[in-house]
């Protein structure tokens, strides 16, 4: 009998000693495991992937150059508009129907070594001294024959031997052939557009022709008599 109680004495005292244990291992790794739970304060995001910087956009582009950016070719719509309402103001004579597409700071040259004047003031004078509404009624440009270039047509070796002058980035070169007896006496054979995209909407622009461009320099071998 004696032997049967020490037997049960020592397995109770086994039974609490592996209590003890369990409660103290419990105790010991419940504050890791809820710290481990808790997100950590102040640490810094990192972003997965770098922030994409894109090249500047241009015309062309070889084909080892990895990322690149190219500039849409431009509508000819608004390019035949903006010469078109050009001569239109021509025809009646109108200095304000020019200032609608020409830019005030724009130039007329006879060559491209002449000395450039303004245009403005230039076609003003050639309408106090000839007499342009009879082209009113007649055929002196034709819209099927405008040349119509752009810095892409550079940059992907298109000729431009003969042009006045070589656009870039957004101008457009635009030439216009010029027909009729009548118009000989007040044009020279052709008319050379350099065209620039017309400046943001608002402020000195906001009274401009909506033509999507306006009209830089100008090119034609014409003198007064």
């Amino acid at each position: 009998m004696l032997g049967a109680g020490v037997t049960r004495a020592v397995a109770r005292c086994t039974l609490a000693l592996a209590a003890v244990q369990v409660s103290a291992c419990s105790a010991a790794t419940t504050p890791k495991a809820a710290a481990a739970a808790e997100p950590e304060a102040n640490v810094a995001a990192v972003p997965v992937d770098p922030q994409l910087v894109l090249p500047r956009p241009g015309a062309s582009a070889p084909g080892t150059s990895g990322l690149v950016v190219l500039v849409a070719p431009p509508d000819p719509a608004p390019v035949r508009a903006t010469v078109e309402a050009f001569f239109a103001a021509v025809v009646t004579e109108s200095a304000q129907g020019l200032e609608k597409v020409v830019d005030p700071a724009a130039r007329s040259r006879t060559s491209t070594k002449a000395r450039p004047d303004p245009a403005l003031p230039w076609w003003r004078r050639r309408f106090d001294a000839l007499d342009y509404t009879p082209l009113a009624s007649e055929v002196f440009f034709l819209p099927s024959a405008m040349e119509i270039h752009t810095a892409r047509d550079v940059s992907t070796g298109a000729s431009v031997r003969g042009l006045p002058v070589v656009p870039r980035s957004e101008e457009v070169l635009v030439r216009v052939p010029i027909v009729g007896q009548y118009a000989a006496k007040l044009m020279g054979d052709e008319i050379v557009f350099l065209l620039k995209p017309e400046p943001s909407r608002g402020g000195a622009s906001a009274s401009r022709a909506r033509t999507g461009y306006t009209i830089a320099e100008l090119y034609e071998d014409f003198r007064l008599p």
